[in-house]
Formats: C-alpha cells, sequence, structure tokens
C-alpha cells in the first residue's frame, strides 16, 4: 500500500517539523512491514524523525526501513548539511550514525542538493552566505548565490555545472542518462560505502549536466 505523507514540500525548517509529525503518527498507525521512501525534502523529514524519535519509538527495527535518495541533508556531499545558515530553513544535523533502522541513501553525481563540490573555494563561498531566505526557493537561491561568487574564476565551469546538475539530475527525474529514475538502489555501477545500518550509495552520472541530457551518446 502506497501512502503520500501530506507535507508541506517547501523550504522551512517549521514545514519539516511538521512533516515529521505527520511521519511518527503514520508509522505509529500502520502494522506489519514499513518502508519510508523519501526524496528530496522528504529526506530531511526522514532524518529528523531518526533523530529525534527514532531511538525512543517502540517500532521493531525488523519492520521499518528507510530509502532516501536526493538529500540535501547527506553526511556525504549534502548541500545542507552541519551549515547553520540553513537552519531556518531546513534540518541540517544528519541521521544517527548509529540509528537501529536500516537506511539507503542514495545521491547521483552532479545531483547538488546531495553531491555538491567540496572544492575549498566554493565551499568558503557557501559559508560565506549571510543568510537565506525562507521561501520555497531557499536552496535554489543560495546556489545562484554561490555561483554569482564563482563567476570569472577557475570554478566557473565546476558551479554552472552544479546548476544544470539542478535540473537535469535532481528535479529531472524522468531525464534519460541523468535522471534519478535511471538508477536504481542495487545498481551494480554505483559506489557503496556501509556504515553500521547506513548504506550511503553514490551513482556515477554520464555524461556532465553541462553537455545536456547525453541522448546522442553511447
Amino acid at each position: 500500500t502506497l501512502y503520500t505523507l501530506p507535507y508541506d514540500n517547501t523550504s522551512g525548517f517549521d514545514n519539516i517539523e511538521a512533516g515529521v509529525g505527520m511521519l511518527d503518527t503514520k508509522l505509529h498507525a500502520t502494522t506489519g512491514k514499513k518502508r519510508v521512501f523519501g526524496y528530496s525534502e522528504g529526506c530531511q523529514i526522514a532524518d529528523m524523525w531518526l533523530t529525534n524519535e527514532g531511538s525512543s519509538t517502540p517500532i521493531d527495527p525488523d519492520d521499518l526501513e528507510f530509502q532516501l535518495i536526493g538529500n540535501a541533508d547527506r553526511k556525504y556531499g549534502g548541500f545542507v548539511y552541519e551549515r547553520d545558515v540553513f537552519d531556518t530553513v531546513g534540518w541540517t544535523q544528519g541521521k544517527p550514525d548509529d540509528t537501529d533502522y536500516l537506511c539507503q541513501d542514495l545521491t547521483r553525481q552532479y545531483d547538488p542538493v546531495g553531491d555538491f563540490p567540496t572544492a575549498a573555494p566554493i565551499v568558503s563561498a557557501l559559508l560565506g552566505l549571510e543568510s537565506v531566505g525562507g521561501d520555497s526557493n531557499a536552496i535554489v537561491g543560495a546556489m545562484q548565490a554561490v555561483a554569482s561568487v564563482m563567476a570569472s574564476t577557475p570554478y566557473m565551469n565546476a558551479v554552472s555545472n552544479v546548476m544544470a546538475g539542478l535540473a537535469l539530475v535532481h528535479t529531472g527525474l524522468g531525464v534519460p542518462h541523468t535522471g534519478y529514475m535511471s538508477v536504481t538502489f542495487d545498481d551494480p555501477g554505483n559506489i557503496a560505502l556501509v556504515e553500521g545500518n547506513i548504506t550511503w550509495l553514490w551513482s556515477p552520472t554520464y555524461p556532465v549536466p553541462l553537455l545536456g541530457t547525453g541522448g546522442t551518446f553511447p
């Protein structure tokens, strides 16, 4: 049975906190095996639930697992992870390393939400943001601000690729070769890192977003 959590899918810590409450209520009201699937902001709800509710809930770990894609709060590469400037627009503290629940957290290469560049000047520009708007485009606006700082620098192409990846990889669910519909959690091309009950997955993307959808590539 598929159930869609009716949370407000726009930037805002309050929206995510409300989503956590909805998720907790639904999980406790549902018997049997359960799988939480989160995409983008839904991943932050899942991570916040695992942090604040998962350690004290009576839900049997054998009956609950998580699958997440495009997670901005991802420990490895997440755009907002442990970055305080985003505390007003989302959950930034990740998920517990020692969670009792099985979790698969997948990002695609060049999805800037879950695989943001780690070059020091780009990260410095991001950390240098003084504030982030609380509207529905908060993360997009932050990425655009970083791109503006990086213009006319050796990192301009990397950030331009980030912006293209936002459309073609993160939100391009059905785009051939680059969107999330082109890979699976058990894809043999994935790179996996297992830490306790968490499996971090990284899926290579070809071609790079700046080259388009790759429809003419073999």
